[in-house]
């Protein structure tokens, strides 16, 4: 290969080094630019990468005149284009260096150092996207198991890396070619498997997020469903009553008093059989819980309410899936002790800005030591087993939270949320 294309090549490596390392600083302050403008972000790119590869092809005296210099340039980089905090500047400028150094131990220049140039930026790359992620690790929600396995593909990667590279200081002929292409297949392992994971993840979380608005669906049918039935039973009573009224007046006018008052009595009667168990202060999401709780009473389930606060400022869609699903899980938990010891309390409080909803059931169990996670016991667990985190969800987004008790035979769900 001729001098010239290898001048090339070093060049582009340089450039590419620089591309990674700048993308790092402005990704890691969340691309927070001074101005929104895309011309000014990728002027900025542009000015950074070309500085910054002036700055590699520059000797230096001392290996601590390098760090010095290149976290200068990054810190004075943010100072430039970024809006976050200088604490933070600081600390994309350090990670930035810090990861720099590691990587240069880990893949030394050595025989075809360009190839061992572009091979330290994919590296350099799948670090800093290690760390960016985890900075925002909220955000990407990987789980400890996720980041445990991360952290062992990448580390197992780049200890053969560097025996790699240790071998092939002595290595000679054919041995080097076949030593280039293990190395790069174990950077593109620890690449696929970084990625992947987080893939898995995002798919992961889409598919949850798909089933908790099924779920949240079912609930708005079942809230338009109470709302027809309770436009279609006002419409039933005010013709019931006009006929009631209309049998009274006849009664009377025919001088039948005692039959009249025995008719009303009758119509009194069947009044009270309609029983409200709960008010949380909207008709349509009343409907849909008393038909929750009058179904659990015809199952054997004593109810006992309590409810001294009402839910004007709430969503009704959220109201009905919060409580619905509350209930819901008492009910299925309830069902599952014997008859006589079936018993649903509902409590509801207002205190100190904030809401106290709690429902206890009885249970056959100890489900916090069977069952800590508090999955679906239901055979078709595909489609059920979103109601803990539709309920943790909504409490969040009302500022509030959740929280299982168990004392002896009976399951506590506690939800705080806050008033607006």
């Amino acid at each position: 290969m001729s001098r010239a294309l290898w001048d090339i090549l070093r060049g582009a490596a340089t450039i590419a080094e620089a591309l990674v390392m700048v993308y790092f600083i402005f990704v890691f302050q969340r691309n927070n630019f001074r101005k929104n403008g895309k011309g000014f972000k990728i002027t900025a790119y542009i000015l950074c990468t070309l500085t910054y590869t002036l700055i590699l092809g520059i000797t230096f005296d001392s290996f601590s005149s390098i760090l010095l210099v290149y976290a200068a340039f990054f810190f004075v980089a943010s100072l430039l284009f970024t809006k976050e905090k200088i604490p933070v500047k600081i600390l994309a400028a350090i990670v930035c260096v810090a990861v720099d150094i590691a990587v240069e131990f880990v893949v030394p220049a050595g025989f075809e150092d360009v190839f061992y140039r572009f091979s330290a930026q994919i590296i350099k790359l799948i670090v800093y996207s290690v760390i960016i992620q985890a900075v925002n690790n909220k955000k990407t929600g990987l789980g400890k198991k996720e980041w445990i396995f991360i952290f062992s593909v990448i580390g197992l990667s780049f200890t053969g890396i560097g025996l790699l590279n240790i071998i092939s200081g002595n290595a000679s002929g054919l041995e080097i070619p076949v030593l280039l292409s293990i190395e790069a297949c174990l950077i593109l392992i620890a690449a696929i498997c970084f990625y992947m994971t987080l893939l898995l993840n995002r798919t992961q979380k889409e598919s949850e997020r798909f089933k908790l608005l099924s779920q949240q669906n079912e609930f708005r049918r079942q809230y338009a469903e109470n709302a027809k039935k309770q436009y279609d039973d006002i419409r039933r009573i005010r013709h019931d009553i006009r006929h009631t009224y209309s049998v009274i007046l006849t009664l009377l006018n025919e001088g039948k008093t005692d039959e009249a008052f025995e008719f009303i009595q009758s119509c009194a009667d069947s009044a009270a059989e309609v029983e409200v168990l709960i008010d949380v202060g909207d008709d349509i999401t009343n409907a849909l819980l008393n038909a929750k709780l009058s179904d659990a009473k015809q199952r054997g389930i004593k109810i006992l309410c309590n409810v001294d606060s009402c839910f004007s400022d709430i969503d009704k869609v959220d109201l009905c899936n919060l409580l619905g699903n509350m209930l819901d899980n008492a009910v299925e938990a309830c069902v599952k002790c014997a008859e006589g010891r079936r018993v649903i309390e509902v409590s509801i409080k207002s205190f100190d800005g904030m809401r106290l909803i709690e429902i206890s059931n009885s249970v056959s169990e100890n489900v916090l030591e069977q069952n800590k996670p508090l999955k679906t016991t239901k055979s078709d667990s595909e489609l059920h087993g979103f109601g803990v985190k539709s309920i943790r969800g909504i409490a969040e987004k009302y500022g509030g939270s959740v929280s299982f008790v168990q004392e002896e035979d009976m399951f506590r769900c506690d939800v705080v949320i806050m008033n607006h």
